[in-house]
């Protein structure tokens, strides 16, 4: 368990050659704010995408976030802005949700349609390490619940392929369940029985 290896993205924003991030008291363009907000209000369904395995949730709290909210140099939020005391074009901001494990492409898309539908909506950004900010997931059933219930990122995505990805997810689920309770009957205590579960299911051919 612990930290676990995370896959963060950088992400900044850009008009043509102009860069788009930076801008205000807290280093953020009104695009970048509207884009951050986005990600936010979808953060839940995106951590279907950014968390894709059981063990993914093993990282929530530890420099992963729990609560979907964004905060300057802040290793524990959502969304970590680098923004302040340098050039606009060197501004950008950091999804920190992300586990190694993801799908790069997956998660870029979610990303890009969260963000855009921020920007579309003009949503206002709360304020940063905002109390009141959305728990995210801590499970891959209660995200991809999440997931199916983002109508933007369904549209984004597809309906299609987020039916076939929650029914993937559950079949993977179902295989953990079922190999947790074989390797348990050899006399494994439970820990080790689910972790040689998700051995044997995602590194079988590493």
């Amino acid at each position: 368990r612990g930290v676990g290896n995370g896959g963060r993205l950088n992400v900044s924003l850009w008009r043509g050659e102009d860069p788009a991030t930076g801008g205000d008291e807290d280093g953020l363009s009104t695009t970048a704010r509207h884009f951050i907000a986005g990600v936010l209000a979808h953060a839940r369904g995106l951590e279907a995408l950014a968390a894709p395995t059981p063990g993914c949730y093993a990282r929530h709290g530890n420099w992963a976030p729990t609560h979907a909210n964004w905060g300057h140099e802040d290793r524990n939020v959502c969304i970590r802005v680098k923004s302040r005391d340098c050039a606009p074009g060197e501004a950008y901001v950091e999804y920190r949700a992300p586990s190694a494990s993801a799908n790069t492409y997956l998660l870029l898309a979610g990303l890009a349609a969260a963000g855009a539908d921020g920007v579309k909506r003009e949503l206002v950004l709360p304020p940063a390490k905002d109390d009141e900010a959305v728990l995210l997931p801590t499970s891959l059933p209660e995200a991809l619940a999440a997931l199916r219930a983002d109508d933007v990122l369904v549209e984004a995505l597809g309906k299609d392929f987020v039916e076939w990805y929650d029914l993937v997810k559950r079949a993977e689920l179902a295989d953990v369940a079922a190999n947790t309770a074989r390797f348990a009957a050899t006399g494994m205590d439970h820990d080790a029985a689910v972790q040689e579960a998700w051995n044997s299911l995602y590194f079988e051919f590493v």
